[in-house]
């Protein structure tokens, strides 16, 4: 390896060198606060997470998704202290991850957070909200809108539900994984 104007030179002659890698598809929403550290990811070259993939998102925490988290997350000494994104983002920024992230809203934790895990279309009322705090996480710099529609609550949406929240999301120039 020649020495040019750097401070410092890394021989890297026969080997592959890559800045990091983004793992597209991640489920880290709670594992970030409870091990920032994140070494299985960055073990595995992942300097950056997408998160809030199938549905499940670590906001909106409200209503019974909310008390269904508490009770899932609390065997693992982490205290469900928040409701909207922006609280969300600013508990995992708190944290400080060794991994960049980068979130979407998932609809099941939307839908969770409104209508509850029942098997129903949401009233009009319902649909509302869940418009309201989808546009409200995209605004707190959340990336898009998830869904896994094999899973409840997600399971129980009608293409109605989905259309009209997904149109929220081209709308606003964000993304929609399912």
């Amino acid at each position: 390896c020649s020495v040019n104007q750097a401070r410092k030179v890394i021989c890297a002659e026969g080997k592959v060198v890559a800045p990091g890698f983004i793992d597209i598809h991640a489920h880290s929403d709670f594992n970030l606060l409870i091990n920032p550290g994140a070494e299985s990811k960055l073990c595995q070259g992942i300097t950056t997470e997408l998160l809030g993939q199938c549905g499940v998102s670590g906001a909106p925490m409200e209503g019974e998704v909310r008390e269904r988290k508490r009770k899932e997350l609390m065997d693992l000494g982490l205290s469900v202290n928040w409701s909207t994104m922006s609280e969300y983002l600013l508990r995992l920024e708190e944290a400080q991850p060794t991994v960049n992230i980068a979130t979407l809203v998932g609809h099941g934790t939307l839908r969770g957070a409104v209508v509850g895990y029942d098997n129903r279309r949401p009233s009009k009322n319902e649909l509302n909200r869940m418009k309201a705090r989808l546009l409200q996480s995209l605004k707190m710099g959340a990336f898009g809108l998830s869904t896994g529609l094999i899973y409840p609550p997600g399971v129980y949406s009608s293409t109605e539900e989905l259309m009209a929240l997904t149109k929220l999301v081209a709308e606003s120039g964000s993304i929609y994984a399912t």
